[in-house]
């Protein structure tokens, strides 16, 4: 498909061009409305940046955080959203939450640190160890490692 997308400064708002046809961005999925959304507030971000090294914005080094990266996410998308965020953020180092067997599979030379359920006893001290990331492992293994999950079926017929 061929797709252009336009950021308008005033007054704010994107527009979409897929194969020719104009499209409001209303009508477009919400997980894909989401990812144009903070990858637009964080270039308009970078862009008024002061940087020491002149350089395309997408190619300085910077801390990001994405909050639930896969909501809204087909699994297809939640496949592919990380390995798409580091290729367009290839100096970055970049934080997720997700609660995806999807996501932590996709990237390779990553760590996943599993944060203890709410009320869990710390004894005041919260010690948290990684684990490698989920690349070439079956969603299988993820969903027992990570997620904590050695159930196969739903509750009803795991009973």
């Amino acid at each position: 498909m061929d797709v252009d997308f336009r950021l308008e400064r005033n007054p704010l708002t994107v527009t979409l061009r897929v194969n020719g046809d104009n499209l409001k961005f209303d009508v477009l999925p919400d997980g894909l409305k989401s990812i144009i959304s903070w990858v637009a507030d964080l270039s308009l971000r970078l862009e008024v940046i002061p940087w020491e090294v002149e350089q395309d914005i997408f190619s300085q080094p910077i801390l990001l955080f994405l909050d639930e990266v896969d909501i809204h996410l087909h699994p297809k998308w939640q496949r592919r959203i990380l390995p798409a965020i580091q290729k367009l953020l290839p100096n970055a180092q970049i934080f997720v939450s997700t609660h995806s067997p999807f996501v932590v599979g996709s990237v390779e030379n990553a760590w996943v640190y599993r944060l203890p359920e709410p009320g869990a006893k710390t004894d005041g001290i919260l010690e948290i160890e990684g684990v490698a990331s989920g690349a070439g492992k079956s969603y299988r293994l993820i969903l027992n490692e990570i997620f904590g999950i050695e159930q196969e079926f739903d509750v009803e017929t795991e009973a």
